[in-house]
């Protein structure tokens, strides 16, 4: 389930129990406090996570990875529980963080993964009026690549706006056609996921991307790391090893 915190959240505390309900709160602590349902949820037994995000902007990666994290829990533990993942108006970072779940793998709990854009696609069948915007999508996109595809790459700017306008012109084409099948949806997902692997750098033998920049030269590891950001605070050979490679993809 997705939605806001301010008004559904007090009405729909009251009925949760800590067997059938679980809470992923993606919000600043003001808004927390001000639908003052700590209390009414601790009595209740009612497992929750909270992850401290601002409003307007992206959403942190490793939010979204702590936010996937929890709900994987959740479902193992308690196979018939639900989860409410909400923000302040269940808008834009409770749906970027359903949309991260959607896109990831999880073994036993789904029968497969969808693109990011299909999964926007889903979410909003549920809930019309989301918002992902374009810092939102810049940062789904780093979790993908770092926790799906398994790579600590991404792309030059002219890279990543590229994705990002795929990412939309699919994700809306998919809305206006209603169907997968769509010969149009189906070009644009390809070409997504075409520009979502190219992230991915390519590696030697060991698993070493074969182009890491050379940091010795200040200026060029400085120019090295705006263009490219998979060698982390000047490591030169930084392994890849993501959590949830899809190799088969």
């Amino acid at each position: 389930m997705v939605g806001g915190a301010q008004w559904a959240l007090p009405a729909l505390a009251s009925l949760w129990t800590a067997k059938t309900s679980k809470v992923l709160s993606i919000v600043e602590p003001f808004e927390w406090e001000f639908a003052g349902v700590n209390d009414l949820l601790a009595q209740r037994g009612v497992r929750m996570s909270m992850q401290q995000q601002a409003d307007f902007g992206g959403i942190d990666p490793d939010r979204l990875q702590d936010s996937v994290q929890f709900i994987e829990d959740v479902l193992r533990t308690s196979p018939d529980a639900k989860v409410y993942v909400h923000c302040k108006a269940g808008r834009g970072r409770s749906a970027a963080a359903i949309m991260a779940y959607l896109s990831t793998p999880h073994g036993d709990l789904s029968s497969g993964p969808v693109n990011l854009a299909v999964a926007h696609y889903i979410v909003r069948t549920s809930r019309s009026h989301i918002n992902v915007g374009s810092n939102k999508i810049n940062d789904l996109h780093q979790y993908y690549i770092r926790e799906v595809l398994g790579s600590h790459h991404f792309w030059e700017p002219d890279g990543a706006s590229t994705a990002a306008r795929l990412h939309i012109e699919a994700r809306e084409r998919l809305w206006k056609a209603q169907d997968l099948d769509d010969d149009i949806v189906k070009e644009l997902l390809d070409a997504y996921k075409d520009e979502l692997v190219a992230a991915i750098p390519p590696v030697d033998k060991e698993g070493f991307p074969v182009s890491c920049p050379d940091f010795s030269n200040k200026a060029a590891g400085n120019q090295s790391r705006t263009a490219h950001t998979f060698c982390n605070t000047g490591h030169t050979r930084q392994r890849f090893g993501g959590l949830r490679r899809l190799a088969s993809k």
